[in-house]
């Protein structure tokens, strides 16, 4: 749920989009163009007669606008009300006659201030990458239910299973990090330099201490040299060391 945002995907052909939500003013509300494919956002100017074209927008009225350009089947349409915040909407002064007009106005800046916020909030949260462990994309079947933000270690080489949408039948080797798009409903691979592939290097004083929430990865306690680099090497599912530790790390 968003309290003052209203996303579309576009067709190439539709040019006005509603609002569902409420504003103080039309100078707060913003129009961006979204590309899916790296996310560039173009911000579309608005005008207030005649016909828009290209990158601009019309108020048809307080809950529609029409743009100039109708985005693509590989865009998306965001529109956002950002309410000011850095100044009072309604100022006070003494003596001042107390209007339920600018009372309410006073209260709603405050109020969609703190929903903006909130929708900020959301945002981050979805977008945020959350490991879930090691997977075979050439075994495995993708879940069922994925989040956005969702992200494997690929443990298997070959060609990844069908259900995997949108890295189906690609060729893995095993290291790759797939993460899940929520925006395009599907999958994507994240190659790692083959240099890179399976290292950690870690350098620091005894102890070294890994900590993780996750019960099924419990916390790893390392003993090494003063200053002395520790470098390991994922074999499989389990981490090895090539120095001096004292504890070795299955993940899972």
């Amino acid at each position: 749920m968003t309290y003052a945002t209203d996303t579309y995907l576009g067709d190439g052909a539709e040019t006005e989009f509603d609002l569902t939500f409420p504003f103080i003013s039309r100078d707060h509300i913003e129009v961006i163009f979204i590309a899916l494919a790296d996310g560039q956002e173009t911000p579309l100017t608005v005008i207030e007669t005649g016909v828009p074209t290209g990158y601009e927008y019309r108020w048809e009225n307080d809950t529609r606008i029409k743009v100039g350009t109708p985005p693509t089947s590989v865009e998306q349409i965001r529109i956002r009300r950002n309410t000011p915040e850095d100044q009072q909407i309604v100022p006070w002064s003494d003596g001042s006659y107390l209007l339920s007009e600018d009372l309410n106005t006073s209260d709603l800046q405050w109020l969609y201030g703190l929903q903006e916020l909130e929708d900020q909030v959301e945002k981050l949260s979805s977008q945020a990458l959350k490991f879930q462990g090691a997977i075979d994309l050439t075994t495995d079947p993708a879940p069922v239910n994925p989040v956005a933000g969702d992200y494997y270690i690929n443990t298997g080489a070959g060609q990844v299973l069908q259900s995997w949408a949108g890295i189906a039948g690609q060729s893995v080797t095993g290291s790759e990090q797939v993460i899940y798009d929520g925006t395009l409903a599907e999958w994507t691979i994240v190659q790692t330099p083959i240099e890179q592939q399976g290292v950690l290097s870690v350098t620091g004083e005894a102890p070294i201490i890994v900590n993780n929430d996750d019960p099924q990865r419990p916390e790893v306690q390392l003993s090494t040299l003063a200053n002395a680099p520790i470098v390991q090497t994922l074999q499989g599912s389990t981490l090895v060391s090539t120095f001096d530790i004292n504890v070795l790390s299955s993940l899972p």
